[in-house]
């Protein structure tokens, strides 16, 4: 056992000294075969070095043997090993040797075999090994610290970890404050003592706020002055960035510059003629007041869906065009074969964005709608309003309280909650695609 490990030894620092005869990009990496020799050790799995020198960095070993064999000096490596598998299978039965002695793993072998799964094994006794005698070197140090190619360092993986909590501890908090604060009871309220985990389940102020709210009503209403503009935008925004990617026209330049135009003037300033125009129109007071102006390209942020599709339908190559052209399809069917195909992912995160931007619209939607249509978030910001002239005059002097009103603010975000629990993949990828561009 000894002798294995002293020739272990003798090939590590044989492979060392061939690495410096070689250009760096040659060189193999000798710290990461010391430590995949020492983990293959703790799993007992000799498969660890199996996998690795049939990767990349294991090809390399030709060049460090290459260097021995024409060396006139004498080495453990040129006497015994005549081509790479010859090296390769004397390292692993050199470690069969040192570590896999029947008195080294008798008892613990097959308990850590069953905890340790080989994936993650080698992630996990990187620090293990780091601090084993033939381990405490620099090299081997700076590489399990701050990792190298193949294998993510400790200090990356740990500040990585840090950040994901804080920032996810950052977003949470409001949602667990206020599903806390939702359940607690009048007494749980005034005692000091409970802060966030209430003493029991109050489920009926989620009651009292559904009456409140009027939630079946108002959440169809929700919907509607939601889903309608969100799919008319969407097919309007992909028409216009469609007719602006593959079209040249005079005035082209002029017209995209008036379209990111409306993007920059702040919605306040033209709210007064916009109300004026739909007042004259008639059509204040219901959905049309958000769908006319979707239908002319003029929704909420309608400007970024144009440039998302102008960009995703730029980066199609014109000889695609060209060839659908040839073979017999018009404006339409290649739209329709090859525009929509390839925008896949402009359409989902168009259609999601636009859903929950005019959800969560609440000055323009009351001043639009008026008292003809409630939205979720509007019926929120009346909450307190509503559950006064609901509870005027009765005789148990009820009055609202924090958590009643916090479960009307779960209720109000539980649908775009459930909308992004079922379509966080397809909102990831098309916010990732977002900023393709062509030539």
């Amino acid at each position: 056992m000894k002798q294995a490990r002293h020739t272990l030894r003798l090939i590590i620092a044989e492979l060392l000294f061939a690495n410096r005869s070689l250009p760096a990009e040659k060189r193999y990496d000798v710290a990461s075969l010391r430590n995949n020799i020492h983990n293959a050790a703790l799993t007992h799995d000799i498969t660890y070095l199996t996998r690795y020198f049939a990767s990349y960095p294991g090809q390399k070993l030709g060049n460090a043997l290459q260097i021995l064999l024409n060396s006139p000096n004498e080495s453990w490596i040129k006497e015994h090993c005549s081509d790479v598998e010859a090296l390769q299978k004397s390292i692993k039965d050199n470690v069969r040797l040192a570590y896999f002695h029947p008195i080294h793993h008798h008892h613990e072998g097959d308990a850590l075999n069953k905890r340790l799964k080989p994936e993650i094994a080698i992630e996990r006794i990187n620090i293990i090994t780091m601090w084993r005698k033939e381990n405490r070197d620099k090299e081997t140090f700076k590489m399990v610290l701050l990792g190298n190619q193949e294998r993510k360092g400790a200090l990356p993986a740990l500040l990585i970890y840090v950040l994901l909590t804080l920032f996810g501890f950052v977003f949470l908090y409001p949602i667990l404050y206020m599903l806390a604060y939702s359940l607690m009871s009048t007494s749980d309220l005034v005692n000091p003592g409970v802060r966030y985990v209430p003493t029991g389940a109050e489920w009926s102020n989620y009651a009292e706020a559904w009456v409140v709210l009027d939630y079946p009503k108002v959440f169809l209403q929700t919907m509607l002055v939601s889903l309608v503009p969100a799919l008319c935008q969407t097919v309007v925004c992909a028409l216009t960035g469609w007719g602006l990617a593959r079209y040249q026209f005079k005035g082209k330049k002029v017209l995209f510059g008036l379209i990111l135009f409306t993007f920059i003037v702040p919605s306040c300033l033209i709210m007064l003629p916009t109300v004026s125009l739909y007042a004259s129109m008639h059509i204040t007071g219901n959905v049309l007041s958000y769908v006319l102006p979707a239908l002319f390209g003029q929704g909420f942020k309608s400007a970024v869906f144009i440039l998302i599709f102008y960009n995703y339908f730029k980066a199609i190559p014109q000889s695609i065009i060209e060839a659908a052209s040839i073979d017999g399809a018009g404006t339409v069917k290649t739209f329709l074969r090859i525009g929509i195909p390839s925008a896949r992912s402009a359409f989902l995160l168009t259609i999601l964005l636009s859903v929950v931007w005019y959800y969560n619209e609440t000055v323009l939607a009351s001043v639009y709608f008026g008292s003809a249509l409630t939205t979720l978030p509007l019926g929120i910001e009346n909450f307190k309003a509503s559950f006064d002239s609901m509870h005027q005059g009765s005789s148990d002097g009820k009055s609202i309280n924090e958590a009643i009103y916090m479960a009307g603010t779960i209720l109000n975000i539980l649908p775009l909650l459930v909308l992004y629990a079922f379509t966080q993949k397809f909102f990831v990828q098309g916010m990732d695609k977002a900023g393709i561009t062509g030539e």
